[in-house]
């Protein structure tokens, strides 16, 4: 640009700025987060600004960090604003005193809030700055907030927060306040199962121990592995209690791990007798159980079941049965299944693997009119991808291009973003336009506009409609909070995919790049594509730093602890937390390119980070060659075959969104990451699977 130009360019930015913006202007800066134009236009704003836009202006300065000016915007702002806005306002000054040090204002100004009449939006952050402002010697008055802070917790994190800093006070005198600890501890170990305080105290209260107790800490004992302390615990807590039948099945589950498989059947005999919480998952363990020296007595148990049960759990017991028995005696469990169930699960597997069985003997025809019975009103939708695809693939076999189209389309249709679908159509079978999608948008709302947005976020998903969850997710990205954004934009998903085409907005919200700096600086470090990461993080945990399994595998990535203790111990770091965003997800990503150094196919990986690498490597076994198509089909667990494919199909939506990464998504056997050890020193490798990760429940052995 020449000089003459630049400059009169100069002049007229300097003279646009100095002109008075009005209140679209300053709202259109905030809403695009163009804060270095937000701030000149406010540095050159007159004395009399208008109090929405100084509000905007506090709140920019807000989400960056700047308490001070924050503060002071919105001390301006306050003497114009409307009575309902007002409070929103007090407790970002409170918030920002707080921060700068201004602690005594800060209390004067969250005590009167606190005794004002204020929106219930605001209850759990006014108590929990009342208890973070309180004298730490005023026990009582801390307690206090902490039981407002539980009372108005709006979801996990809040409640963990509350029930953490109650039983960390510590202040046990009275039979009353020992109570209230005890049941804190009981609450807070139902959210967070292995919380090192919360059993450090109720392991201290004094013997014998109600059911309660003997449970939590029973149950904690069994996802530390320490399986002989659990089977003792739980057997002490009454079937009729509260949590009497999961101390049941968890004691059980035990014993099969101490190799005690006669008393774990006596154990889950009973539970699957009686049809009620846990009966199901016990008919999955005795029908394990019976695969080796106690076929007899878990056969006899589970004909019992078919006697005496009926749905879905005579269904399972028929299918395990049709599984262990032999001859005409296994096809006419299988039939029965057919016959007296056709809707469940278990009449789909057994359909699907008829069809395979004909199709792998070149019969393929034959294939194909047992596999359109799974597209039949009525049974499980899950299968419909998977179905379609191979009829489909069937149809093109025998030469009918275009009954094979029929299919493909239909499934292109139905279920564009299913691994299948990217399969059958490998540019996508949808195109990807820009826009929002149709009838979702909305007007901002109040709070909003005076740029209160997480605020306005909560207000939208209390009130639930279609449009309000849109709005949240957008609200959601705004705030670089990817997990709120999938969270509210999975609400309304067909909304958003189920159109002649896909919007890209609603697409990133549904896929979101959760946590990007940390992903994209581990990523880099460990040479695994980015996308990869994100692909298993949505599988393993929808993005919840706070997620947990019931077998123990614990946040973002779903890590199991000596999976994780040994990759870091790879890494030479320290676990502090698996809750901790950058720690779950540095361990994770150099699992991940563990296993693809081992493996070194991403399908092959993904099965490895579900199921473990023992599992993995006998799938692989005489199927190197295999494409990826019928390879999935090959994976022995139900749970892990459609962990696989999910994986698959949220690795081509991601690089269908963001394009692949520079980063390899596979890597050669002899490449080492910075940090990394080589693959002579092993990581215990547990997989994330859980209660449905059963060779039995899929394929025949």
């Amino acid at each position: 640009m020449k000089p003459l130009v630049r400059a009169l360019v100069s002049v007229v930015f300097l003279a646009s700025l100095a002109a008075p913006l009005d209140a679209a202007d300053f709202e259109r800066l905030f809403r695009d987060r163009r804060w270095g134009e937000l701030d000149k236009a406010f540095a050159v704003s007159s004395p009399d600004m208008a109090p929405r836009d100084l509000s905007l202006v506090a709140n920019a300065f807000w989400v960056r960090g700047n308490w001070k000016d924050a503060v002071a915007c919105m001390d301006r702002a306050k003497k114009g604003m409307p009575a309902e806005i007002a409070p929103y306002a007090d407790m970002i000054r409170i918030l920002g005193l707080e921060r700068t040090e201004r602690t005594e204002e800060a209390r004067v100004e969250a005590a009167r809030l606190l005794a004002s009449k204020r929106p219930k939006d605001l209850e759990y952050f006014v108590a929990y700055a009342m208890y973070r402002l309180t004298d730490p010697k005023d026990t009582a008055s801390r307690r206090a907030m902490l039981r407002k802070m539980h009372a108005s917790a709006d979801g996990k994190a809040q409640k963990m927060q509350a029930l953490s800093e109650l039983i960390a006070l510590g202040d046990a005198k009275d039979a009353a306040r020992r109570a209230e600890t005890a049941n804190a501890c009981l609450e807070l170990l139902s959210l967070h199962p292995t919380n090192a305080r919360a059993l450090a105290i109720l392991s201290e209260s004094p013997k014998p121990w109600p059911p309660d107790v003997s449970f939590v800490t029973g149950y904690a004992a069994y996802l530390g592995k320490d399986y002989s302390k659990a089977a003792a615990l739980l057997r002490t807590v009454p079937i009729a209690s509260k949590n009497g039948r999961m101390a049941r099945y968890y004691r059980g589950f035990s014993l099969m791990r101490l190799g005690r498989g006669a008393e774990a059947l006596d154990v889950f005999g009973p539970l699957a007798l009686s049809g009620k919480g846990y009966a199901d998952s016990a008919v999955r363990r005795i029908a394990l159980l019976s695969k080796g020296t106690l076929k007899e007595p878990g056969v006899a148990l589970l004909r019992k079941v078919v006697a005496t049960r009926r749905g879905d759990m005579a269904a399972r017991a028929m299918e395990a049965l049709s599984r262990l028995l032999s001859g005409a005696e296994a096809r006419t469990m299988e039939d029965r299944v057919v016959r007296e169930y056709p809707d469940s699960e278990h009449a789909a597997g057994i359909l699907w693997e008829r069809g395979w069985k004909r199709w792998d003997a070149g019969a393929v025809a034959d294939a194909l009119a047992v596999w359109k019975k799974l597209l039949t009103p009525g049974v499980d939708g899950s299968w419909a991808p998977r179905v379609l695809y191979w009829v489909g693939r069937g149809y093109e076999r025998l030469g009918k291009k275009d009954r094979a189209t029929v299919y493909f389309n239909r499934l292109g249709r139905s279920y564009p973003l299913s691994i299948h679908a990217f399969l059958a159509f490998p540019n996508g079978v949808k195109p990807i336009v820009d826009g929002a999608p149709k009838g979702l948008e909305s007007e901002p709302g109040e709070l909003e506009r005076w740029g209160f947005v997480l605020y306005e976020k909560r207000r939208l998903l209390d009130r639930g409609g279609a449009k309000d969850f849109y709005r949240a997710a957008l609200l959601s990205q705004w705030n670089g909070d990817g997990q709120g954004a999938y969270s509210a934009a999975a609400r309304i998903s067909r909304l958003l995919t189920g159109g002649d085409a896909i919007y890209r907005k609603g697409l990133q919200m549904l896929y979101p790049q959760a946590f990007a700096d940390v992903v994209r600086t581990t990523a880099s470090r460990f040479l695994v594509d980015e996308c990869l990461v994100w692909a298993i993080m949505r599988q393993e945990s929808a993005y919840d730093p706070l997620a947990r399994s019931w077998v123990g595998a614990t946040g973002l990535m779903q890590l199991m602890p000596a999976t994780a203790r040994g990759e870091a111990k790879a890494l030479g770091v320290k676990i502090e937390s698996l809750y901790d965003v950058e720690m779950n997800i540095l361990l994770g990503t150099s699992h991940i390119a563990r296993l693809l150094r081992n493996l070194k196919r991403v399908e092959w990986a993904a099965a490895a980070y579900n199921a473990g690498s023992g599992a993995a490597k006998r799938w692989i076994e005489g199927n190197e060659a295999m494409p990826l198509d019928r390879w999935m089909e090959e994976v022995g667990y139900k749970e892990t075959s459609g962990y696989v494919r999910r994986v698959m199909a949220n690795l081509r939506v991601y690089r269908m969104l963001y394009g692949e990464s520079k980063r390899p998504a596979t890597l050669s056997a002899d490449l080492v990451p910075p940090g990394k050890t080589s693959d002579d020193q092993p990581v215990e490798d547990e997989g994330t699977a859980g209660d449905d990760d059963t060779p039995m429940l899929n394929v025949r052995e």
